[in-house]
């Protein structure tokens, strides 16, 4: 799990900017949002990706109305808990 904190980042004519940051896992650097590395460390962080091939999904697609191969797809979606 990834915690986010809102700490100060800079001061404008008396104006606090508030910028979320991520600890790094590794090092435990406060990085900005956004940023891919650690500032510090270099560490990568940790993602998680699952490619799945629907089998005949092209030819579905072909024969298929839009809305209708959205509402097949979506209850694929449902049925895998995605």
């Amino acid at each position: 799990m990834i915690s986010i904190t809102i700490t100060p980042c800079c001061r404008i004519a008396g104006e606090i900017r508030l910028t979320p940051v991520l600890p790094c896992p590794a090092c435990g650097f406060d990085n900005p949002q956004g940023m891919r590395f650690c500032g510090a460390c270099g560490e990568r962080r940790p993602v998680t990706v699952l490619f799945a091939d629907l089998v005949e999904s092209s030819a579905l697609t072909a024969r298929l109305d839009p809305e209708d191969l959205r509402s097949v797809l979506l209850t694929y979606r449902e049925a895998a808990g995605a």
